[in-house]
C-alpha cells in the first residue's frame, strides 16, 4: 500500500470519501459522548492533562527517569539470588514503583471528584430553577385568575363587592408588573362606560361623584407611580369627572381631552405632557400643579386656580382662562397663550417671559409685576389691563390694545409698541428708553412731564 492510498483512506487528504469518513466518524463520537458523559469528561479531563503536562514532564525527563529508575530497579531485583532478600527487596519495590504512578492517577481522580461535585451542583441549581419557574407559573395563573374574578366582580351590583374587587386589583397591580397595564386599563375602560360625558341626569343637582369612581380614580393614579417608564397611559377622554379630588395625583401624559373636570380638586398633582384639549377644568384647583408640556387648547380654565402652577412649554391656545387666578404661575419657556381668553385674570408676579400672547384677551387683566420680557404680545388685548412695575422689555406689542391699560412704572425698554392703542394709558414713571412708539396712538396717555416734552 503505497502513501497516497494511505493518506486517502485517513482522510488526510480532503477527497469526498475521505470526508464522508470523518463524517460518519465524528457522528459516533457524538453518538458515544451522549450515551456515556462521565467517560466522556474523562477523557477530555485526560487528553487535557497529557496537552498541559505531558510537556513539562517530557521536558524534565520524567518519563526516562522514570523508565531508567524501573531498569535498574528490576536489574538489581534479578540479581538477588537469596529467596529471603529476594521478597524484602519485592516489598520494597512495588510501593516505589505506586508511588510514581500514583501521581498522575491521583491528579486524574481528584479531578474527576471535583468535576462530579460541581455536577451535582449544577444538577441542584437546575432543579431549583425549575421549581422557581414552576411556582413563577402557578402564582401567575393565580394572579390572572384573581384579575380575572376581580374583573368579573367589578359589574355586581353591591356597592361592597365593587370596592372589593377594585382594591384587589390594586392588589395584584402592585404585585405584579405583567398585570399593572391590564389592571390600569381595565380601570379606565370603567370609568369611561359609567361615566360618559355627559352624563345623563333626571335632575340638575350638582354632581358628585360615587364611591367606588372616586376610589377607582384614586387607586389609577397610585397604580399609575408604578409605571417608571411611562409606558401606560392613563384614558380618561370624554368623562365626567366633576369634582374628583385628585390631590397630587400622577397622571403623567394622561389622555384628559374633553373631560368634565370642573371644580376638580387637582393642586400639586403631575400632569405634565397630558392631553386635556378642550377640557373643562372651569373653577378648578390646579395650585402647584405641573403641568409642564401639557395640551390644553381649547380648554376651559374659568376661574380656576393656577397659583404658582408649571406652565412651562404648555399649550394653552385658546384656552379659556376668564377670572383665572395665575399668581406667581410659571408661563415661560414658550407656553403658548395666543387667543386665549384672560380677562380679568390675575397674573400678578407670573412668569410670561418668552411666552406667546398673540391676540390673546387680557382685558382689565391683573398684570401687575409679571415677567413679560421678550413676550409676543401681537395685537394682543389688554384694555384697562393693570401692568403696573410690569417687565415688558424688548416685548413685541405691536398693534396691542393698551387702552387705558395702567403701565406705571414698567419697564418698556426696548419694546415694539408700533402702531399700538395706548390712549388714555398710565406711563407715569414707565421706563420706554429705545421703544418703538411709531404710529402709536397716544391720545390722553398719562406721561411724566419730562416725557411728554420729549415727544
Amino acid at each position: 500500500m503505497n502513501l497516497g492510498v494511505i493518506i486517502r483512506r485517513w482522510g488526510i487528504f480532503p477527497r469526498r470519501e475521505a470526508i464522508r469518513r470523518w463524517k460518519e466518524f465524528g457522528t459516533r463520537i457524538g453518538t458515544w459522548r451522549r450515551a456515556h458523559p462521565t467517560g466522556w469528561i474523562a477523557l477530555c479531563i485526560l487528553l487535557g492533562f497529557t496537552v498541559l503536562f505531558g510537556p513539562v514532564l517530557w521536558g524534565i525527563g520524567w518519563g526516562s527517569l522514570l523508565a531508567h529508575s524501573a531498569s535498574h530497579a528490576l536489574k538489581a531485583y534479578r540479581a538477588i539470588n537469596n529467596p529471603i532478600d529476594k521478597v524484602e527487596a519485592y516489598s520494597k519495590l512495588a510501593p516505589a514503583l505506586g508511588l510514581l504512578l500514583a501521581a498522575p492517577l491521583t491528579f486524574l481522580g481528584f479531578t474527576l471528584a471535583f468535576w462530579r461535585t460541581w455536577n451535582q451542583h449544577r444538577d441542584g441549581e437546575l432543579a431549583t430553577r425549575k421549581l422557581d419557574i414552576e411556582s413563577l407559573a402557578a402564582t401567575h395563573k393565580l394572579d390572572v385568575e384573581s384579575f380575572a374574578k376581580a374583573v368579573e366582580q367589578l359589574g355586581h351590583n353591591e356597592i361592597s363587592i365593587r370596592l372589593g374587587a377594585v382594591l384587589a386589583l390594586e392588589l395584584r397591580g402592585k404585585a405584579s408588573s405583567s398585570l399593572l397595564s391590564p389592571i390600569i386599563q381595565v380601570l379606565c375602560a370603567y370609568i369611561r362606560e359609567k361615566r360618559p360625558n355627559p352624563v345623563q341626569r333626571d335632575d340638575d343637582s350638582p354632581a358628585r361623584l360615587p364611591t367606588d369612581i372616586q376610589l377607582i380614580l384614586e387607586i389609577i393614579s397610585r397604580l399609575k407611580i408604578k409605571d417608571k417608564d411611562n409606558q401606560i397611559t392613563v384614558d380618561l377622554h370624554d368623562t365626567d369627572l366633576s369634582g374628583v379630588s385628585w390631590f397630587q395625583a400622577t397622571l403623567n401624559s394622561a389622555n384628559l381631552s374633553k373631560a368634565k373636570l370642573n371644580r376638580a380638586k387637582l393642586n400639586r398633582a403631575d400632569l405634565s405632557g397630558a392631553d386635556l384639549r378642550g377640557a373643562d377644568l372651569s373653577e378648578a384647583n390646579l395650585i402647584e400643579t405641573n403641568l409642564r408640556g401639557a395640551d390644553l387648547r381649547g380648554a376651559k380654565l374659568n376661574g380656576a386656580k393656577l397659583n404658582g402652577a408649571d406652565l412651562r412649554g404648555a399649550d394653552l391656545s385658546r384656552a379659556k382662562l376668564n377670572g383665572a387666578d395665575l399668581r406667581g404661575a410659571n408661563l415661560s419657556s414658550g407656553a403658548d397663550l395666543s387667543w386665549a381668553h384672560l380677562n380679568e385674570a390675575n397674573l400678578g408676579e407670573a412668569d410670561l417671559s418668552r411666552a406667546t400672547l398673540g391676540g390673546a384677551h387680557l382685558n382689565e387683566a391683573d398684570l401687575s409685576k409679571v415677567n413679560l420680557s421678550k413676550a409676543y404680545l401681537n395685537e394682543a388685548y389688554l384694555s384697562k389691563a393693570y401692568l403696573n412695575e410690569a417687565d415688558l422689555s424688548w416685548a413685541n406689542l405691536r398693534g396691542a390694545d393698551l387702552s387705558w391699560a395702567d403701565l406705571s412704572w414698567a419697564n418698556l425698554i426696548e419694546a415694539n409698541l408700533v402702531e399700538a392703542d395706548l390712549s388714555g394709558a398710565n406711563l407715569n414713571g414707565a421706563n420706554w428708553d429705545g421703544a418703538d412708539l411709531d404710529g402709536a396712538d397716544l391720545k390722553g396717555t398719562i406721561l411724566d412731564p419730562a416725557r411728554l416734552s420729549a415727544l
